[in-house]
This record gives C-alpha cells, sequence and structure tokens, in this order.
C-alpha cells in the first residue's frame, strides 16, 4: 500500500563483504567468527498516491503507532482531512 507494485524493480545486487567484528576484549581466547556476505542493492519504486489518512489501519496493523499518532494529530488539527469510511452498495 505504500509503493506501486508496478513501479518497482531491483536496480543492481552486489555480494559483498560484512563489516568485521570489532572485539572488546582482546585478552579472550574465544574465537571471533568471521561474518557471512552480505547483499548490497539498490531498489528503484514510486510511491503510492494513496493519502497518508486512507493508511491509518494499514500504519496500525504494521505497528507504526507513532506515524499513526502524527497523522490523527494532523487530522485533529485540520491539516488532513479525516479518513472517509467506505460506504458499501448492496
Amino acid at each position: 500500500p505504500f509503493f506501486l507494485n508496478s513501479n518497482t524493480r531491483l536496480i543492481a545486487a552486489t555480494l559483498k563483504d560484512a563489516t568485521p567484528f570489532r572485539v572488546r576484549n582482546q585478552g579472550a581466547s574465544a574465537e571471533v567468527p568471521k561474518p557471512r556476505p552480505v547483499v548490497d542493492y539498490k531498489i528503484e519504486t514510486t510511491l503510492s498516491p494513496t493519502g497518508a489518512s486512507q493508511l491509518l489501519s494499514e500504519l496500525r496493523s504494521k505497528q507504526a503507532d507513532g506515524l499513526a499518532i502524527r497523522i490523527e494529530t494532523l487530522q485533529e488539527k485540520g491539516v488532513l482531512e479525516p479518513q472517509q469510511a467506505e460506504v458499501k452498495k448492496p
């Protein structure tokens, strides 16, 4: 709901060595594991034209409560129009 699926594509992906771990206690005899490689990627996409206030239920389901509260506060102050309930036709 946040991006347009039709306009989302992977531009590039490369396998790179991970950043090595830093050892705090140099005197420890434990062996530090070598980190596995990571994928460095670039994605291109387009934002959905759906308004933020119409995404409130989606934000709540993804536990993005802070963003949902900000949107509701902007609605209360009149900056954003409140979400309109859908009217279901028989």
